[in-house]
């Protein structure tokens, strides 16, 4: 899944047996991991006024993902600003 919020894009990316949520600009160049405390990441959504990304936490093939609305910065994913757990 690709998601921007206009002068970034974000995407999934697998790196060294983990799935991570990386940003490049969205004019182009290397991408840039978001940090985080989880084992695994995967993007869900973003919000209508591109202020958060919408991710899900996981660490492998559970039926249960956790989703964690991540704030405007999107500098860092540790500490959730909503958490919701849903079955797959």
């Amino acid at each position: 899944m690709v998601l921007s919020d206009g002068p970034r894009v974000f995407l999934e990316e697998a790196l060294d047996g983990r799935y991570l949520v990386v940003q490049a600009s969205s004019t182009g160049g290397d991408t840039v991991p978001i940090p985080t405390n989880f084992e695994n990441v995967a993007l869900d959504n973003i919000s209508p006024d591109k202020s958060e990304l919408m991710v899900g936490s996981f660490t492998g093939e559970e039926m249960e993902k956790t989703l964690l609305a991540m704030g405007a910065t999107f500098a860092s994913i540790t500490v959730p600003a909503r958490t919701a757990v849903y079955r797959l």
